[in-house]
């Protein structure tokens, strides 16, 4: 999810980003960086996708 997004989602629950730096310390959110964009993405998300026979990964031993 970019991150204009996650902060759209805590201006809806009133939240302030405190909630999100909490989540990626702990590691249950991960923060990427690409093409000049921000992401954010829990990692139980990840683990699942590259768990399933769409992922690339899936394949590897």
């Amino acid at each position: 999810m970019r991150e204009e997004a996650v902060k759209g989602f805590l201006d809806l629950a009133k939240d302030d980003w405190s909630v999100v730096n909490e989540l990626v310390v702990h590691s249950q959110l991960i923060r990427k960086e690409y093409d000049e964009n921000i992401f954010y993405s829990q990692t139980n998300m990840i683990l699942e996708y590259l768990h399933t026979p769409k992922s690339p990964l899936f394949s590897w031993g």
